[in-house]
Order: C-alpha cells, then sequence, then structure tokens
C-alpha cells in the first residue's frame, strides 16, 4: 500500500487538519447563506416598491376619477340651468 499518504491515520489527517476543513465548512456555508439573504432581500425591496407603486397607482386612480365626477357634475348643471332659461 505504498507509504501511508493519504490513508486516514497517517499524520496528515490531524485535529488541526479537521478544524481548518470545518471552519471551512462553515464559512463556506455562511457565505452562500449570506447570498441566499442577500436575494431574499432583493425581492423584499422589490415587493415593497411594487406596493408603493401600486398605492401610488390607486391614488391616481382616485383622482381621475374624481376629476371625471367633478366633470360630468359640471355639465349636468349646465344642462340643467339651460333646460331653466329655455322654459321660462
Amino acid at each position: 500500500m505504498g507509504n501511508g499518504a493519504g490513508h486516514l491515520w497517517s499524520p496528515e489527517f490531524t485535529e488541526s487538519y479537521f478544524m481548518n476543513r470545518l471552519i471551512s465548512s462553515v464559512l463556506l456555508t455562511l457565505a452562500l447563506t449570506g447570498c441566499g439573504a442577500d436575494v431574499v432581500s432583493t425581492a423584499v425591496t422589490e415587493a415593497q416598491l411594487s406596493a408603493q407603486q401600486a398605492k401610488q397607482g390607486k391614488q391616481l386612480e382616485d383622482q381621475v376619477q374624481n376629476q371625471l365626477d367633478a366633470a360630468m357634475q359640471t355639465e349636468q348643471d349646465r344642462m340643467r340651468r339651460a333646460e331653466e332659461e329655455a322654459n321660462q
């Protein structure tokens, strides 16, 4: 079997080697989790912006509807006055 290099019980696989591997694995996991948090954070921000745009759109729709209602009321008042003048 050769000189035993790479074997589980060889001096290469000491406690510090396993600790370094564990720390590397933890750091990699944290880095990947951080990327996931970035994606979630971006999605939340986009959802908030979308909700804000929807709110602004609803406000604009309400303003336009109020302007249309006011214009219709003005026209109805004008027609009523014209009829009253014609009937006198």
